[in-house]
């Protein structure tokens, strides 16, 4: 019996410990999360707050970013860099636009 309790007891922890928090049916991240999923510094995330870069809230003193704004965020970037390529790439494959002959 206590080995059965001890193992449901674990899960829960487990379970607590993976829930991500929501508020108003959003789901919120960590900080770390954050980092840990674009690979960026602790500094580099505050600069991005600093700049208004992408949007969170202060729940206590713990800092939460909600994600479908942070997919938002990324998608922009995503559509700016893909028109930046675009535009190289027309730009190094178009004719000159005037000669010197």
């Amino acid at each position: 019996m206590r080995k059965k309790l001890t193992q449901v007891l674990r899960l829960v922890e487990r379970l607590i410990k993976e829930q991500r928090p929501s508020i108003f049916n959003e789901v919120y991240l960590t900080g770390e999360e954050i980092r840990s999923m674009f690979g960026i510094s602790k500094r580099s995330l505050q600069t991005y707050r600093d700049e208004h870069v992408i949007p969170y809230t202060m729940l206590g003193r713990k800092l939460l970013y909600p994600q479908s704004a942070i997919f938002e965020v990324l998608e922009l970037i995503s559509e700016k860099l893909c028109d930046e390529v675009s535009i190289r790439v027309w730009r190094a494959s178009a004719p000159p636009l005037h000669s010197h002959a």
